[in-house]
């Protein structure tokens, strides 16, 4: 089916095609149901219900974007791109696709939302306000700030990688709320970024460039956990657990809370900076501390 103009509808449902609307506005107040592909293009606002494709791909564009349901391409890809990067597009239903989900252009927010697709992609100029991502890879382009409130795994064991070296903004992203057997990686790039690591899984991080702050709550075993460049800030809340914090160049910040007497595990490896700063605080009463 294709609709031009403006389109105001309850339902639709194609069980042999797709659906392709464009207009000025763009408005479904039903359940839009197809075979293959749904396209929208709008010139102004696009404001859906419940979307959903068997096997083909949902591409949505418009000045603002509103979903109010969940909207899932099975089989297909997922593209949202949003004209207007000044004010939210609300996203108020969890997006799913068995390929990539693409946050093109615009300012998302997706509190209470789960993005859930073998890869997330945030480009463009995209201002992603926040949102939890469970996928196989995200990459991270966008010129604007990120905030990832939990990513996660999407097939147990596997992991994830967030790929955001790119990224120009201030990526903030959280570990904790969606299990995670395999390893968690970590790339953020020059901005200010914040990381908050409490998942009980192998972490690997590199934070870049830029003054960053990381919190370690839960890490398992072996993971690595490096600020590279930039006066970062650590505060290490997982202490007896084996695993390396490593400040790399920059004068870096160490805060290390210890549970009970002589039970610090973590590795503190301050790296290149010449005025690094280690605060032991909590029980500790002594045992040689394992510091480079």
């Amino acid at each position: 089916m294709t609709a031009t103009a403006n389109l105001d509808t309850v339902a639709l449902t194609s069980t042999h095609n797709g659906i392709a609307a464009t207009g000025d506005t763009v408005s479904f107040g039903g359940t839009v149901s197809t075979k293959t592909d749904i396209t929208i293009d709008a010139t102004n606002d696009v404001d859906v219900d419940q979307m959903t494709t068997s096997t083909g791909s949902i591409d949505i564009s418009g000045k603002l974007i509103a979903t109010s349901a969940a909207i899932e391409a099975t089989a297909g890809n997922i593209t949202l791109n949003a004209t207007d990067d000044g004010n939210d597009s609300e996203i108020d239903g969890n997006v799913t696709a068995g390929g990539t989900v693409t946050y093109g252009d615009g300012k998302f927010d997706l509190a209470g939302v789960t993005t859930t697709a073998k890869a997330v992609v945030i480009s463009g100029d995209t201002d992603f306000v926040a949102g939890t991502v469970k996928a196989e890879s995200i990459t991270v382009t966008t010129t604007n700030d990120v905030t990832l409130t939990d990513i996660g795994e999407k097939n147990a064991s596997e992991g994830i990688v967030l790929s955001a070296a790119a990224a120009k903004g201030d990526i903030t992203v959280t570990t904790g709320t969606t299990a995670t057997t395999g390893t968690i990686t970590i790339i953020t790039g020059s901005g200010t970024d914040t990381l908050n690591l409490n998942e009980d899984a192998k972490h690997t991080a590199q934070t870049g460039d830029g003054i960053d702050t990381i919190n370690i709550t839960d890490v398992k075993a072996a993971s690595v956990i490096n600020g590279e460049g930039g006066a970062d800030i650590f505060t290490v809340d997982d202490d007896d657990t084996a695993y390396t914090v490593a400040g790399g160049a920059g004068d870096d910040v160490f805060d290390l809370n210890v549970d009970a007497p002589s039970t610090l595990a973590v590795t503190v490896d301050g790296g290149d900076g010449t005025a690094d700063t280690i605060k032991v605080k909590g029980a500790y009463t002594g045992g040689a501390l394992d510091l480079k």
